[in-house]
């Protein structure tokens, strides 16, 4: 697995959020959580565009 994943999955799992993606609205959580940790500092990798 790349590090890239690990870290995020950990990074999850920490926050408390599940991977899941079977729903739009597990898929939104995981999306809003990565943009958060991305804007609190922690660059994951993942580029966000309005």
């Amino acid at each position: 697995m790349k590090p890239r994943l690990i870290a995020l999955k950990l990074l999850l799992e920490k926050a408390g959020v599940k991977l899941e993606v079977d729903t739009l609205g597990k898929r939104k959580l995981l999306q809003k959580t990565v943009y958060l940790i991305q804007a609190n500092g922690l660059d994951l990798g993942y580029h966000f565009g309005w």
